[in-house]
C-alpha cells in the first residue's frame, strides 16, 4: 500500500495539471441568461412584500464580489456607457421635459413621445429591467416598496444590526465603506458598497446610491432609490439619466 501511495504522489508531481483536474471544484460560477453576467447568491433577510419573499443579491449587478461596485446603469437602460446625460438617455429627447417613456398621465408638460399623451407607466416593464434581462428567471430590480421594507430593518434592533457606514478590507488590502445589514438569528448579511453614481463622464459622490424600478410620479424625470452616507440612510429622488449601481432581488 505504501508503494502505491508513493507512486501516486510522484505521478501527481510529474503531471500536476492532470491530477488537479481530478479534484472537483468547490465553487461553481453561474451566469445569467445573457451568458456573461455572474449570478449572485440570494440572501434571505426575512423580508416579505405583498405575500412574496424578497431575497437580495449578494453583490451588485455586474460585480463578482460583495464589495465591488459593479456596473452603472441609467434607469431603464441595458448597458454602462461613457456619458450619462439627458442627451444620451434612451427615454428622452434631450431633456427632462421631453420624456418618451414612463410618464404619468397628469404630467403632459414633460411628455414628448410619439403617442397622443403620456403613457401612464410608473415602473419598469420586465424588458426594460436590466437585472431581469441579464440574470433572467426570478431576478429583477427592487421596487421602492421593497427598498422601504429593507430600510425598516434598521428599527428592528432585536433581530437586526444596521450599520450605516462600515469599513471592510478587500482582497487587495483596500478599505471599502458601505452599508451593512445583518440578521442576528440567521447571520445572513448584506453589504452595499458606497460606490457613488455617474453623472456626465464623472463618478460623483462617495456615498451609496441604489436605484429602484419605480419613478416618482410627482417628478417623472426622477427615479426613486436608496441613499446612505456616514450619518444617515433613506429614500431619494434621482435623475433618471444618471448611472447607478443596482442590487437585484430574487422574488418568487
Amino acid at each position: 500500500m505504501k508503494q502505491f501511495i508513493y507512486l501516486f504522489m510522484a505521478a501527481c508531481l510529474l503531471t500536476a495539471v492532470s491530477c488537479k483536474k481530478d479534484i472537483p471544484d468547490t465553487v461553481t460560477t453561474k451566469y445569467g441568461v445573457d451568458g456573461e453576467t455572474i449570478e449572485p447568491e440570494a440572501v434571505d433577510l426575512g423580508i416579505v412584500v405583498n405575500g412574496k419573499k424578497v431575497l437580495w443579491a449578494s453583490f451588485n449587478l455586474g460585480a463578482s464580489k460583495y464589495y465591488e461596485s459593479g456596473n452603472y446603469y441609467a434607469w431603464g437602460e441595458m448597458s454602462p456607457k461613457n456619458e450619462y446625460s439627458w442627451k444620451t438617455y434612451i427615454f428622452s429627447n434631450g431633456s427632462a421635459q421631453k420624456l418618451t417613456k414612463y410618464c404619468p398621465e397628469d404630467k403632459a408638460g414633460q411628455w414628448d413621445g410619439a403617442a397622443a399623451g403620456p403613457d401612464g407607466k410608473t415602473s419598469l416593464l420586465p424588458y426594460d429591467d436590466v437585472a431581469h434581462m441579464r440574470l433572467g428567471g426570478y431576478w429583477r430590480m427592487p421596487t421602492i416598496e421593497e427598498l422601504n421594507e429593507l430600510l425598516k430593518l434598521k428599527d428592528q434592533k432585536k433581530d437586526y444590526t444596521w450599520e450605516d457606514w462600515v469599513g471592510i478590507t478587500d482582497e487587495g488590502g483596500n478599505k471599502i465603506y458601505g452599508l451593512r445589514i445583518t440578521r442576528i438569528s440567521t447571520n445572513a448579511t448584506l453589504f452595499l458598497p458606497a460606490a457613488g453614481y455617474r453623472d456626465g463622464t464623472e463618478n460623483v459622490s462617495t456615498h451609496g446610491h441604489y436605484i429602484s424600478s419605480s419613478i416618482n410620479p410627482k417628478y417623472p424625470d426622477t427615479a426613486l432609490g436608496l441613499g446612505f452616507s456616514e450619518v444617515a440612510s433613506g429614500t431619494n429622488n434621482y435623475n433618471r439619466y444618471s448611472g447607478f449601481t443596482i442590487r437585484p432581488v430574487f422574488v418568487k
